[in-house]
């Protein structure tokens, strides 16, 4: 780019900051924020709750791109809102660093973020891109062109090496292997991310049995005094007599005239996971989940919460973390038999296949998922298989199917692209 005329004519416009130059928007505006090098926002936002900005800072490094980017991720964990880290990728584009994208829950409102992190010399440089989550799946690519390029320090490669002589980060030796560079271990936040609570945890059947009564003033003693009929007036959303109260209205309105119809189910040998979103016309939705195995059927778990807040618990149910994933060429056009897939799936000993690439040899001897994301009564959805913590795309093709390994941020921008496409039928 040659000048800033250059950059408006194409829609862009340069923001000199003290670390370098921003690439940014045209129409977005200079801000403020405390400890920030540089702060860019919309002027229109593109939603009325949540204004889409970016923000530059830079703290002191921790001695190599792995140890900053596990450090950028352990703040992230640390902060006081609600968090879930989705991906954690590669950032090969202009300087070379990582791209982290994590949700956060705050006044009701979810925000999803892009962060690139890069280290150069004894900086950390963090370009710190939020959105609101309807509005990631589009502002993703602007995101991706202001951190691709930003005239921003070059990124000093030193991989694995700590400057202090401090101790070194933990690398994912498999994935090392597989990129050709040293990459972190993502294996601590393998299911250790805490899901939001939900409004409501009753016994199996209570969302059927509030459905039942929901127009009724008097419900029969044997009903009222049931385990589920105890929990649901202990938990305020029946009276003494049985019938539904103002709580439990409001629990119910969603199912009553949902026009969005959102399910997955998680299958595993023994066990099956189930979580279903009902989405009404104004946006609220009720999300409920609960598991059932060959021994018990657990609790089922209730809440009220707006559609964006409904995928964000979708995110932490299934759950979606972070993890390096590769195409192995050995298995790029494999096709499995659909009795062997089936067979590892149900839990039955399975003999690792000939000749297996790194990526699906390591998950081979791990317990197998099936993963069904989708819409109530449609055929659209994303057909998963998860494995030792990494997700495979499951495609059907002549003679069985093949299994395509997947990023988390494909995963998860397939789950946004699925909820876009069918938003217009009635759910905001």
């Amino acid at each position: 780019m040659d000048d800033d005329a250059t950059a408006s004519t194409e829609g862009w416009r340069l923001r000199v900051t003290g670390l370098g130059v921003l690439r940014v928007p045209a129409t977005w505006v200079d801000d403020t924020h405390e400890d920030a090098i540089a702060v860019v926002t919309s002027a229109d936002p593109l939603t009325p709750t949540f204004s889409e900005n970016v923000v530059l800072s830079a703290v002191p490094s921790q001695g190599s791109l792995t140890a900053d980017s596990l450090a950028a991720i352990d703040e992230t964990r640390r902060a006081q809102v609600w968090t879930h880290i989705v991906a954690v990728s590669p950032w090969a584009q202009g300087n070379r660093g990582r791209r982290m994208i994590f949700l956060y829950e705050i006044d009701r409102v979810v925000v999803a973020v892009a962060k690139y992190t890069f280290t150069s010399g004894d900086q950390r440089i963090d370009l710190t891109c939020s959105a609101d989550l309807t509005t990631f799946t589009s502002l993703l690519p602007i995101f991706d062109e202001i951190a691709a390029f930003s005239e921003l320090p070059n990124a000093t490669r030193r991989d694995g090496t700590s400057q202090s002589g401090d101790q070194l980060p933990d690398l994912d030796a498999a994935a090392t292997a597989r990129f050709g560079e040293s990459l972190e271990s993502l294996a601590s936040l393998r299911g250790s991310q805490v899901a939001p609570s939900p409004d409501y945890v009753l016994p199996a059947g209570s969302l059927d049995q509030l459905w039942s009564t929901k127009d009724r003033g008097l419900v029969s003693n044997a009903t009222r005094s049931s385990e589920a009929g105890t929990a649901l007036r202990e938990a305020g959303l029946t009276s003494r007599f049985g019938g539904s109260t103002t709580k439990a209205r409001e629990v119910i309105a969603p199912l009553q005239t949902a026009t969005f119809r959102l399910a997955s189910v998680r299958q595993s040998a023994g066990e099956t996971q189930q979580w279903s979103c009902f989405a009404a016309p104004n946006g609220l939705a009720l999300v409920r989940s609960q598991s059932t195995s060959v021994h018990a059927t657990s609790p089922e778990s209730l809440s009220i919460v707006g559609l964006p807040a409904a995928i964000a618990r979708l995110i932490a149910w299934l759950p979606l973390d972070p993890y390096w994933a590769a195409i192995d060429e050995a298995d790029r056009d494999r096709v499995f038999d659909d009795d062997l897939l089936n067979a590892k799936l149900r839990g039955e000993r399975v003999p690792s296949p000939e000749r297996l690439g790194p990526v699906l040899k390591e998950c081979w001897s791990a317990d197998w998922v099936s993963v069904q994301i989708g819409m109530h009564d449609s055929t659209d959805g994303l057909p998963l298989i998860q494995a030792n913590g990494k997700y495979f795309h499951r495609d059907a093709t002549e003679g069985g199917s093949l299994l395509r390994p997947v990023p988390s941020d494909t995963v998860f921008l397939g789950i946004l692209d699925l909820v876009g496409r069918h938003r217009s039928h009635g759910a905001s």
